[in-house]
């Protein structure tokens, strides 16, 4: 067993007035995203795990050793490191969504840097840093869900309801679509309405990206919109909807 922050034994009912809040209440800086296992160069197989610090730790899986560790923004108790990291391999990088989201007292120290950030397998060197510009004055581009990654793009989903396509090897963007405070024409009838990328995220089936845009919580834009695209050879890669 690993642990990387002591006593933190936060509860929501702390900020609820609860009688059942531990003392000290903790930061709230748990680890909400699954750990992956990837291959590095210089040290073979490594653990990497994100947290809502907005640290990201590499240890060795039979020991659990820590080979490195870098902080990507200043974190909180609405992340930081979230719902889900990805990596390649052949590019020899991880993949980090940061969503440095504001969180009263249980936000982090420092800067907030949201965006999604790349770093080095080997050595936790960030190799680029994409951040999002907001979508409208009172939004926040944060990276708070799960990010699919595939051997030449990541696909990520804002709290502001913006979903875009990254090139993984320069961090340039590709293709973006807005879907939050849009709404749509359904195919069962009706229409759907966009919002906040949070918790899962982007699905990659064959030549189709599915997402899901709306989630409501913690004063953020919900929405019940399924939305499918697909990718067009005829469009230089760019999904179409």
């Amino acid at each position: 067993m690993r642990q990387f922050t002591e006593n933190d034994a936060y509860n929501i009912g702390c900020d609820l007035g609860g009688p059942n809040c531990p003392d000290p209440p903790g930061p709230d800086a748990d680890f909400g995203a699954v750990p992956i296992l990837v291959d590095s160069t210089e040290h073979g197989q490594l653990v990497i795990a994100g947290q809502k610090s907005a640290e990201v730790h590499a240890m060795r899986p039979d020991d659990g050793a820590v080979v490195w560790q870098t902080r990507v923004g200043r974190g909180g108790a609405l992340g930081g490191v979230h719902w889900g990291i990805a990596a390649n391999n052949d590019l020899g990088m991880v993949f980090v969504p940061n969503s440095d989201r504001f969180a009263g007292r249980l936000t982090g120290p420092g800067e907030a840097r949201p965006g999604l950030f790349a770093l080095d397998i080997d050595t936790g060197e960030i190799r680029w840093h994409y951040r999002p510009e907001p979508v409208c004055d009172d939004c926040w581009p944060g990276l708070s869900s799960a990010i699919v990654a595939t051997d030449e793009v990541v696909f990520v989903g804002t709290l502001d309801g913006f979903l875009s396509g990254i090139d993984a090897a320069s961090g340039e963007p590709l293709w973006w679509f807005q879907t939050g405070r849009q709404l749509f024409d359904a195919v069962n009838g009706g229409s759907a309405e966009g919002g906040s990328f949070d918790a899962h995220g982007p699905l990659i089936v064959d030549d189709l990206l599915l997402v899901s845009s709306g989630y409501g919580s913690f004063f953020q834009d919900g929405g019940n919109a399924f939305m499918v695209f697909q990718l067009d050879d005829d469009a230089n890669g760019e999904p179409n909807e």
